[in-house]
Parts: C-alpha cells; sequence; structure tokens
C-alpha cells in the first residue's frame, strides 16, 4: 500500500506535464521542450520545397482553410471566455499535430507583445483549455507542424 501511494505520488508531476499543450517557446525551452528536437519528429504541414511538405496539391487548400479556422476558433474561445487584449498584439505560433488532428504541443511566442507575467499566464491557461479537446478538420498520414503570426484584438 505504501508502495502504491509512492508511485502515485511519482506519477503526479508526469501526469501534469503530460496534460500541458500550450507553453511559451520559454517555458517549453525550460521543460526541455526543444522546438529543434519536435521539428525532427514532425513534417511540415506546408513547405517551400513541396517534396518535404505533408499536404501537397488539392490539400494545401483544405490544410489552409483547417488552420485559419482553428485560429479563429481560438479567438472565439478566448473572447468567450473574457480574455482582453486591450490592443492589436500580434502572436507567433508553432503548432505541433498527431496525425489525427489533435493538437500535441501548441507553442506561443509572447515575447515581443509586451504582455505583463499574469496576463501571459492567464492566455497559456485559457490556450491550454482550448488545445485540449481542438481537433483540426483535416487528417494526416503522420505527424505534422505548422507555424504562423496572428494578430488578435478585443471585438468591437
Amino acid at each position: 500500500m505504501r508502495y502504491t501511494a509512492f508511485i502515485f505520488l511519482l506519477l503526479i508531476p508526469a501526469m501534469c506535464h503530460a496534460q500541458q499543450k500550450a507553453l511559451t517557446f520559454q517555458q517549453a525551452e525550460k521543460q526541455g521542450i526543444a522546438m529543434q528536437k519536435l521539428d525532427k519528429l514532425y513534417a511540415n504541414a506546408l513547405d517551400a520545397d513541396t517534396a518535404k511538405a505533408v499536404f501537397k496539391g488539392a490539400e494545401v487548400q483544405v490544410f489552409y482553410k483547417a488552420y485559419t479556422t482553428m485560429l479563429s476558433d481560438l479567438s472565439i474561445f478566448l473572447q468567450k471566455n473574457n480574455f482582453k487584449w486591450e490592443k492589436p498584439t500580434r502572436i507567433f505560433h508553432r503548432i505541433y499535430f498527431e496525425p489525427d488532428g489533435n493538437i500535441d504541443h501548441y507553442l506561443l511566442n509572447l515575447q515581443p507583445t509586451s504582455m505583463d507575467a499574469a496576463k501571459q499566464d492567464t492566455l497559456i491557461k485559457q490556450v491550454n483549455e482550448f488545445a485540449k479537446n481542438y481537433k483540426l478538420a483535416i487528417t494526416a498520414n503522420k505527424k505534422f507542424a505548422q507555424c504562423s503570426p496572428a494578430i488578435y484584438q478585443d471585438a468591437k
């Protein structure tokens, strides 16, 4: 019984970490989640070299629509959860997906935003909630990633 409790206590940090999908670039590095490593495990969804891209031909437009819909859905989710931008804010995303469209890692570069630490924490928590259950409306035959900037602002 004592050993079971001890093993459970050892597993708690691993279980909590496994649930955290959204992180800033800096948090990911501190947790040993290097983008260079991830980029070796996840192919580029789109690539200037189409031979390296996961999505080709007509799939490119389908992926683009699914990806931009996801960013729009995130914006709506944040708005519904009362997140306030206060001014137009540019954020760079690097998102890693499972072949079925589930989000594995959602990394954000918040350094250039001049957002205070408390607001960054709130944003990361909300993006994490969003990413836990979101499934991109396209699938692939392998893990894939996409990066992009996006500008967010409060609805008028």
